[in-house]
């Protein structure tokens, strides 16, 4: 259905109108990593404006890339969510389950204000523009990349999914206003079925308590952290009827620091086991203070 690719250089890759990214982003544990989507049923491919997509009869993929070449981050990404929603709109695929951001220096300041808080401002925008979205709250990400543009990849569904929160945390969409005039808009997972299976696809998370940053500067305190957060997730998400597998979770580890890579590998295999499926990636994170960040999917069992 769709390839995100991951690496410092852009892969020779002949991909025709299947839906693909690449994300300038540096891998710890090899020289590229693909993210590849499938279906067992049959797919249609489509490209519409900027938006390349891939569906089945049950499930969306699709990606597209904002430059910046003018329009500052903050109007790219409205523009870009919103080229989303009037592309969902036509395809009757209208319930977003998950989405993927990736833009380059993610914690600068430009004309006073960071890039992130400047990304969330147009994100969310864009979903109180529509109000069929901003009732059903997808899962995301947003890391900083190494270059490039706006990437976003996302999945959406004819069925609405479940949004699940952590009640460890204050949901991000309901953060005080010190973290930006609009906060940022995502639910902390989604439960869902892809494939006629259940399925908990993780967002982002990182060493949050309530709304404020955990362990500043101790990437060992923080991964646990962040894992007992993903454990509390898993817990919600078997109070509302969701059952977590015990094997079969796939994880996304961001690390802010290379130097860090072995000693959160190894909190990682302690907490969920070496037979957890983990790739290991470089990335800044949404925080100056924040060194690690996991995101993933979990089965049903």
């Amino acid at each position: 259905m769709g390839i995100a690719a991951f690496g410092e250089t852009t892969p020779f890759l002949t991909v025709g109108n299947l839906p693909f990214v690449h994300v300038p982003m540096a891998t710890l544990e090899a020289d590229r990593i693909y993210e590849v989507w499938t279906s067992d049923r049959p797919v249609f491919h489509e490209r519409d404006g900027s938006i390349a997509s891939a569906r089945s009869d049950q499930v969306l993929f699709g990606c597209l890339q904002g430059f910046e070449n003018g329009p500052g981050l903050h109007d790219v990404t409205r523009r870009a969510y919103t080229e989303i929603f009037d592309f969902l709109e036509g395809t009757g695929y209208n319930k977003l389950l998950r989405i993927w951001n990736y833009f380059p220096r993610i914690t600068d300041v430009e004309d006073n204000e960071e890039r992130y808080r400047k990304f969330n401002s147009g994100r969310h925008e864009a979903f109180f523009s529509m109000v069929r979205y901003r009732e059903l709250i997808p899962a995301a990400s947003a890391l900083g990349s190494l270059t490039g543009p706006l990437t976003i990849y996302f999945l959406a569904a004819r069925e609405a999914g479940l949004p699940v929160e952590n009640p460890r945390q204050v949901s991000a969409y309901r953060y005080p206003s010190q973290y930006g005039t609009r906060s940022p808009f995502f639910s902390r997972a989604m439960r869902t079925n892809l494939g006629g299976s259940p399925l908990l696809l993780i967002s982002g998370t990182s060493s949050i308590v309530g709304h404020e940053s955990a362990h500043s500067r101790d990437p060992e305190a923080q991964t646990r952290e962040t894992i007992t957060n993903i454990r509390a997730l898993l817990a919600n998400g078997e109070s509302l009827g969701f059952k977590p597998a015990q094997r079969g979770l796939t994880l996304k580890a961001y690390i802010r620091h290379r130097e860090h890579y072995s000693l959160i590998r190894r909190t990682v295999v302690e907490e969920f086991g070496s037979g957890t499926k983990v790739v290991y990636l470089q990335a800044d994170i949404c925080r100056p203070e924040l060194l690690v960040e996991i995101e993933g999917l979990c089965p049903s069992a």
